[in-house]
């Protein structure tokens, strides 16, 4: 039975190679699948990973993950992605970022019933800001309210679940930060809670946090992505993202560094 990458099982009853008693996988060489009906090839690859003791659960839950991946992500910004990965081990990293004004266009999304309310926070909320992000630290927190940056969070009653910080100041760049007008706001550093994931939480506080903004006179709304991240830059343009322009930053081994920018618009 051929599987995906060109993993093949044989039946190998000796246990000398330390693997499972009765089996091993061999690498070889395929033009092609050999089930051709359609689905059951990608559902077979999915059984047989199930079927390797030797790795445990967290194969289970990549083989399903990575499928998710692979479904949702065109080939050629997979490929992209692993490629860079491979330059960045020889030390040069390149960084591919889209610069994005979201609510530039049409919103494709309907806000589902719920009772989240949202609101701005301040300085009192940095307790729940911390259990809602464990990555978060209370220094960098106060530093941001200190700068006058606006933290937009969505709750559950008594529960911060989502949150996402807006600076009116400055966007940021990778060698001039530009400074905004009134009317302009940078989006970034969005977060859901884990529990709450799935629930069209992110295009909700989204969608809201424009409202919000907008009361405050910002009409204007940047954030950036990652070129090869297809699943948040899909997710920007249902909520009216528009592309604007495409930064190249090179870093040749920590010493050197170089930055482009290539329009997008239209």
């Amino acid at each position: 039975m051929t599987l995906f990458a060109g993993f093949k099982y044989w039946p190998f009853n000796d246990n000398t190679d330390g693997i499972h008693p009765d089996r091993e996988i061999r690498l070889c060489i395929t033009r092609r699948p050999p089930i051709h009906r359609p689905g059951a090839f990608r559902r077979r690859r999915t059984e047989k990973m199930d079927m390797m003791p030797w790795f445990g659960q967290s194969v289970r839950g990549a083989s399903r993950l990575k499928k998710k991946v692979r479904k949702s992500r065109p080939l050629r910004l997979r490929f992209l992605g692993v490629l860079l990965r491979v330059i960045r081990g020889l030390g040069i990293n390149i960084d591919l970022i889209v610069l994005e004004r979201e609510g530039a266009g049409p919103v494709d999304f309907t806000p589902p019933e719920n009772d989240f309310t949202c609101r701005f926070l301040g300085p009192k909320d940095i307790q729940d800001l911390l259990r809602l992000d464990a990555k978060a630290d209370r220094d960098s927190l106060e530093s941001m309210f200190r700068d006058e940056k606006l933290c937009f969070g969505m709750w559950d009653d008594a529960r911060l679940v989502a949150k996402m910080w807006c600076d009116p100041h400055e966007l940021y760049h990778p060698v001039s930060p530009k400074q905004l007008d009134a009317d302009e706001v940078y989006l970034q550093l969005a977060f859901v809670d884990p529990d709450y994931r799935g629930q069209n939480l992110a295009p909700l506080m989204r969608v809201r946090g424009y409202a919000a903004l907008r009361e405050l006179g910002m009409t204007k709304f940047y954030s950036y992505s990652m070129y090869v991240n297809a699943e948040a830059r899909r997710f920007k343009a249902k909520l009216g993202a528009r592309s604007e322009c495409l930064i190249v930053f090179v870093r040749w081994f920590g010493r050197w560094s170089s930055c482009r920018t290539y329009s997008l618009d239209g």
